[in-house]
């Protein structure tokens, strides 16, 4: 009975985020172009400008690239 006598609504709250930050923290990512973001970032730190044309594709190399994510 202790146990609820201390429980009160920050820690109820503090307990609440860290179980939902674990819960975000171990699910599979649903994103399927991880890797192509990580790319990307890099090309930005390195460039210093976002790509407008698409630097890593095989089939449409070069041509206009709208991320639709950003």
């Amino acid at each position: 009975m202790s146990f609820f006598r201390q429980l009160t609504t920050q820690r109820l709250a503090a307990v609440l985020l860290f179980f939902l930050i674990f819960v975000m923290a171990v699910r599979i990512p649903t994103d399927t172009d991880t890797w192509w973001h990580i790319r990307s970032g890099e090309y930005i730190v390195n460039q210093r400008e976002i790509p407008h044309t698409d630097p890593f594709s095989y089939t449409r190399h070069g041509e206009k690239c709208i991320d639709h994510i950003w």
